[in-house]
């Protein structure tokens, strides 16, 4: 029987076209070589794996060969060609294989969204959920273009957020559904103003050296810094608390300067606050 890690060896993984042609514009040994091969053919491919399974006892070798040396798009091709296929290509394989090899072979035939939210899904099952694993690929959701949450709020809908609501601390939950906002708020085509729920993960979720070159390239797309286009589109009392964070983000010496210069103006001086600011803050 073919090992799981023999396999993943010899598997070439590839994204979404734009990935991909991200990828291909690294520079040489800056990240994964990705190719497709060749002289890709769907239908010999087709037969070929639909004699492996046929096989006696199946040719596991023969699988192996062809869906590790195919990119994911072009297994997606093998799939589709249905001509070949009694039932869908991965049912096809979950009858006729077991074991490790069964999971690896069906994570390959996956697109990388599909992949991405299955693991998700199953990672968060059971009393206690695989924190690593949600980690990594909420963290990284991004990059991994839109497909991936239309994958998320297609299969699993707004179930998905109630798990990771349920699976933690309830700061680390808001953290998680802070950069999952396409899975439980729809976009309002037609709504005036700024989205809070951008502003609020941007604002929220990114380090100070990296909202500083935010606002620098913010510059790029309006003729208003930043902290101007808060002001004036963001409305209530969390209008404030953007105002601070921008503030000590762009200068932090001068922010609680100018708090601790304030707290110690009028008859309401606060004693704990400069000696807060001073101690903590400075």
């Amino acid at each position: 029987m073919a090992l799981a890690s023999d396999i993943i060896k010899q598997a070439q993984f590839t994204q979404n076209e734009d990935e991909q042609k991200a990828v291909q514009e690294y520079k040489i040994g800056s990240g994964p070589d990705v190719k497709t091969h060749p002289d890709f053919d769907p239908f010999t491919d087709a037969e070929t794996l639909h004699k492996a399974i046929m096989t006696e006892g199946v040719d596991e070798a023969t699988i192996t060969d062809v869906l590790t040396m195919r990119s994911n798009a072009q297994r997606q091709h093998i799939s589709s060609k249905q001509e070949w296929w009694v039932t869908p290509l991965d049912e096809a394989m979950k009858t006729a294989l077991r074991g490790h090899f069964e999971q690896v072979v069906l994570s390959l035939l996956k697109t990388p969204a599909r992949f991405d939210a299955d693991e998700l899904r199953a990672a968060m099952k059971g009393d206690r959920s695989e924190d690593d694993v949600v980690d990594e690929i909420l963290a990284d959701s991004d990059a991994r273009g839109k497909q991936f949450y239309t994958e998320v709020e297609i299969s699993f809908n707004k179930e998905l957020v109630s798990m990771v609501i349920a699976g933690g601390t309830p700061d680390r939950a808001k953290l998680l559904v802070s950069v999952m906002p396409r899975l439980y708020m729809k976009q309002d085509k037609e709504r005036r103003g700024a989205d809070v729920d951008v502003f609020t993960t941007i604002l929220t979720t990114r380090n100070f050296p990296l909202l500083m070159k935010v606002f620098q390239k913010y510059g790029n797309y309006s003729k208003n810094d930043f902290h101007y286009v808060v002001q004036q589109e963001i409305k209530g009392d969390i209008k404030d608390l953007f105002l601070d964070n921008t503030k000590c983000t762009v200068n932090k010496p001068e922010y609680f300067a100018k708090k601790l210069h304030f707290s110690m103006k009028g008859a309401l001086y606060d004693v704990g606050c400069p000696l807060d600011t001073c101690n903590v803050k400075c």
